[in-house]
């Protein structure tokens, strides 16, 4: 059960990573994750005399076939049984029989369930078939090993063959929810005419959208991902945003609409306004920023400069009317 779980956590953390990746290259890997999951729960398994072993492969590779579909669930049977048949005994025909049945009952649910599992009653049927695989090779063991072990073990397959398969299906689904909730925040951003971006608490980009990593010459966003200000700012300019990150961070104040100009390579000036807020944890503690920077159109940066123009017109008259005095 342990080797389950970590199986299935180790594999959600793993997405994160992997899943803006195109979805046959994902569900093959999972396939593979999950294929090897199997074997070291074979390897890990209760042996019984005459080459009988009892594992919960079943529900690995029934979890595979019902998120991966086919590219996974063939993938993880055909490790498993490569394994199951190099194992050898005479319950390795039997032992065939489950994995199959497995992957079968996984791809079967996945297609039943529109390719796209999400309901808590089509987990539990998933679990129940991964469940009922292990016990119909458990039948088609040679005589008497069959009616032996269905008596001994039966009733273990199904206090741990179902809730391995319901628990990690949960953890995988949940996992894909995050996904999901991740993948239309990210598109709302690359739709953004502005500038957006997310740093953790070391000041590297978790998330940009695509006008931020074409202004610093990337191709696509995810490739300044883990990156700080040094790898993509002159030294200089990253200085003055790492001073100032940590007191943003230490203070939770946020700064709205602070005005920027630099020059652009036309030798133009360019304004810009930047509004930096803390992002806060379920622990209410801090883990990281988020910044949207916007250009000022020409008309408003005529109005911006009203103030300042005028302050410059109240100077010279100032000026001129105490040279009339002198």
């Amino acid at each position: 059960l342990t080797l389950v779980a970590s199986s299935v956590l180790g594999w959600r953390t793993r997405t994160v990573r992997l899943e803006f990746n195109p979805a046959r290259k994902i569900h093959v890997l999972f396939g593979a994750v999950m294929g090897v999951a199997a074997v070291i729960s074979m390897i890990m398994s209760v042996h019984l005399p005459g080459g009988i072993i009892f594992d919960l492969r079943s529900a690995l590779i029934g979890v595979a076939g019902f998120f991966g579909g086919p590219p996974a669930g063939l993938i993880a049977g055909a490790i498993a049984a490569l394994y199951r048949y190099w194992a050898g005994g005479s319950g390795m025909p039997a032992g065939l029989v489950v994995i199959a049945l497995s992957a079968l009952a996984g791809i079967a649910g996945h297609y039943f369930a529109g390719r796209r599992p999400e309901k808590l009653w089509q987990i539990t049927a998933m679990s129940g078939a991964s469940t009922l695989a292990m016990l119909i090779g458990m039948l088609v063991l040679p005589a008497p090993s069959n009616t032996i072990v269905f008596t001994e073990l039966g009733l273990s397959v199904q206090l741990l063959i179902f809730p391995a398969g319901f628990v990690s299906s949960l953890i995988i689904l949940q996992g894909r929810r995050l996904s999901d909730e991740r993948r239309l925040m990210f598109a709302a951003m690359q739709q953004s005419p502005d500038f957006q971006y997310v740093k953790n608490r070391l000041g590297q980009f978790v998330v940009v959208n695509r006008n931020v990593a074409e202004s610093y010459g990337f191709a696509s966003s995810n490739e300044m991902r883990g990156m700080t200000d040094y790898d993509v700012v002159p030294p200089e300019n990253a200085r003055v945003s790492f001073a100032a990150e940590p007191h943003l961070l230490r203070t939770r104040h946020p700064i709205h609409e602070k005005m920027r100009s630099k020059t652009t390579p036309t030798g133009e000036p360019r304004w810009s306004s930047t509004s930096t807020s803390v992002v806060v944890g379920r622990d209410g503690e801090v883990i990281g920023l988020t910044g949207v920077t916007h250009d000022i159109p020409e008309h408003k940066r005529s109005d911006a400069d009203i103030p300042n123009t005028r302050h410059l017109m109240q100077q010279a008259l100032d000026d001129l009317l105490n040279g009339v005095h002198r």
